[in-house]
């Protein structure tokens, strides 16, 4: 390569260097971190932002912001957000890290589902790469989120982001300490949410215990929840006087879809375990595959099932009484249509089971009676033929199980329906122990 080639390429690459130079001091001259985020702000959030404290070319920072909101109010103790330099002069500007320091959310408006969607749209739109907050407070209505520690990150460059935030929320009648995690995806029609989990501590009035919850995925559009399958398992050593022995309570949501007014659900398994006063176990549980649930009221299919004894075969006693049905429920009174109703009852001098086809059951709580109309009932012991029987009405008092409408052939029944209404006291008590009566 001759001299003067060598000279022509040198100076084609110092003149190259020279532009590009005055091509990176152009953008980084040109380049206001201030109106970056005050031109975003404008499109989500719709405020007027203060002005930072300290605007540095790759980072903002404020010291206690007050930002008025139309649904509630800001502040901070510090709130920083820090640039990638080489992005800025790349033309692509990202955030690195955007910290909260003790940030406090007033609001006389209870937390709503729109008010996550537009916090998470407000975090995809400052898109940081890493977001922490310590010591958050969250007052919103009567309730009140203390040492709220929340971290996120971006799932490489997409709009996902995985959560872990824990807290503690007090209010007049809740004392609850969280840990929860998930991956939050924010979406033009809402949000997506999967891999949710969470860590309860909880005590409302007579609950005291911990919970562990679950989600596989959930999707939130057009003001309204999806969620697809939904587990729970919680144990609560002190439920009340009326279960010393403790409470056990797990279940699981295949889908559950919110309506106007309530819930639909479907795939619905739970149960809870307890202890009598002589320490056999005793178990509820509830199974659909149709249920719609509204304030005070659920309908559709429903199976109930209880059992004493547990699992233990060289028990004295085993009692099971399952009921199912297209379920009409509410607080002052239960009914089932096509109801089938499965009574089964094994002691040491033999076994029997009874099944109870009607045209409906209905069951009020508060006045201690249920009733069966038009339907037969049919009689299984070893030692004797299977026996059918019609009846026009049964009825009898709950939790005892003593008949007091019948047929004379029916009044056999008080021998096998005695027994398990001595043990039904337990699950009277669970229902008044977990669900006090309207203004107490």
């Amino acid at each position: 390569m001759t001299s003067v080639l060598k000279r022509r390429l040198a100076l084609g690459l110092a003149g190259f260097v020279v532009l590009f130079g005055l091509f990176l001091g152009w953008r980084w001259l040109s380049w206001s971190s201030e109106s970056w985020l005050n031109e975003r702000l404008g499109d989500v959030a719709r405020v007027d932002w203060p002005q930072p404290d300290d605007a540095g070319l790759s980072r903002l920072v404020w010291l206690s912001p007050d930002v008025a909101f139309s649904s509630g109010h800001f502040t901070a103790e510090r709130l920083e957000l820090t640039f990638s330099p080489l992005s800025i002069l790349l033309g692509n500007p990202q955030v690195i890290e955007l910290t909260l320091d003790r940030p406090l959310w007033l609001s006389d408006a209870a937390l709503s589902s729109d008010g996550l969607v537009q916090l998470v749209r407000l975090i995809d739109t400052i898109a940081p790469h890493k977001l922490t907050a310590t010591q958050a407070t969250l007052a919103v209505g009567d309730r009140e989120w203390n040492d709220i520690e929340a971290a996120a990150e971006r799932l490489g460059g997409s709009r996902r982001y995985h959560w872990q935030v824990s807290g503690r929320l007090v209010s007049d009648r809740h004392r609850l300490n969280l840990t929860a995690g998930a991956i939050v995806r924010s979406r033009d029609e809402g949000l997506l949410i999967t891999e949710g989990n969470g860590q309860w501590t909880v005590s409302q009035g007579p609950w005291r215990g911990s919970w562990r919850t679950a989600l596989r995925s959930g999707t939130y559009s057009d003001d309204r929840w999806s969620l697809e399958y939904l587990s729970w398992s919680g144990r609560w050593p002190e439920p009340g006087d009326a279960l010393p022995g403790g409470l056990d309570w797990a279940g699981a949501i295949e889908q559950a879809d919110q309506l106007d007014t309530g819930w639909h659900l479907s795939g619905l398994d739970t149960a809870l375990a307890f202890p009598d006063e002589a320490g056999v176990p005793q178990r509820v549980s509830a199974l659909s595959s149709d249920l719609t649930v509204q304030p005070g009221r659920a309908t559709g299919q429903l199976s109930l099932s209880y059992r004493s004894g547990g699992e233990d075969q060289n028990q004295a006693q085993d009692l099971t009484l399952a009921v199912e049905g297209r379920a009409d429920l509410s607080p002052g009174a239960f009914e089932w249509q096509d109801a089938a109703v499965l009574v089964g009852l094994t002691r040491a001098d033999g076994s029997i089971s009874l099944r109870f086809d009607a045209e409906a059951l209905t069951f009020d709580p508060d006045r201690n009676q249920w009733q069966l109309t038009d339907g037969e009932w049919q009689e299984q012991r070893p030692d004797r033929p299977d026996q059918s029987f019609g009846f026009g009405v049964l009825s009898g008092t709950w939790p005892g199980l003593t008949l007091r409408e019948a047929p004379t052939v029916a009044e056999r029944l008080n021998d096998t329906l005695r027994p398990i209404g001595s043990q039904l006291e337990w699950t009277n008590a669970l229902r008044r122990t977990l669900v006090p009566k309207a203004g107490s």
